[in-house]
């Protein structure tokens, strides 16, 4: 049996995918304080293929190579989350000192983040990201359940998909 994340990138109806992560990017921007959203899935070798943002609302296949793309995501922050394993909300990404050398916060200056994996019980999927403009702390601990039960849901609906399509 191929792995779950190579169904998905392999989905026959890219637009039913296109679709199923746009509305969950439609939700996370209706949250009052969220200014921006990504989601990211990934292959079998742990590398981004696929990104759906609220900025072009399109997805885009990536290159293995992170460094030729114009990054429009904190790649050590995702990096950092996944290899924990664990949801992460953040304010002031520039004075954490794991993330203060990426090219994405040194650029953009994200004033506070959550971030959660979407993962089955075999794999991560990917992880969602959203990110607020405020300097206060705008997420609250319910916020992160919410998000987090957000990409436990997609996950399955990934999954369901995947195996449909099979």
């Amino acid at each position: 049996m191929t792995s779950i994340s190579k169904s998905i990138l392999s989905f026959v109806d890219q637009q039913k995918l296109q679709f199923l992560l746009g509305n969950v990017i439609d939700t996370c921007m209706k949250h009052e304080v969220v200014s921006y959203a990504i989601i990211l899935l990934m292959d079998d070798q742990q590398e981004f293929k696929l990104k759906l943002s609220s900025r072009d609302a399109e997805i885009e296949v990536m290159e293995n190579d992170l460094s030729t793309l114009n990054l429009s995501f904190p790649d050590s922050l995702l990096k950092h989350t996944i290899e924990r394993g664990t949801k992460l909300k953040l304010t002031n990404l520039s004075s954490e000192k794991n993330f203060r050398t990426d090219p994405y916060v040194i650029h953009k200056n994200p004033q506070a983040v959550l971030c959660s994996l979407i993962k089955t019980n075999e794999e991560v999927l990917g992880a969602l990201y959203v990110e607020a403009e405020l300097n206060t702390s705008p997420f609250s601990a319910a916020d992160l359940a919410l998000f987090a039960g957000l990409c436990s849901q997609l996950a399955l609906s990934l999954v369901s998909t995947a195996r449909y399509e099979e």
